[in-house]
């Protein structure tokens, strides 16, 4: 799936594979804050 979708993006033009790379790199920023998020809910839960 993941090379699917790596010839898909490589397909674009440059203009729409950059917008789509900036898109890819903040949602896998959101994905972090997400994750960092619930392990220190998780730790705070621990603690109580």
């Amino acid at each position: 799936m993941v090379d699917q979708a790596e010839i898909a993006i490589d397909s674009l033009s440059p203009q729409i594979k950059e917008r789509v790379q900036k898109i890819i790199n903040e949602l896998n920023g959101l994905t972090s804050d997400v994750e960092v998020k619930n392990l220190l809910r998780a730790r705070i839960d621990f603690l109580q």
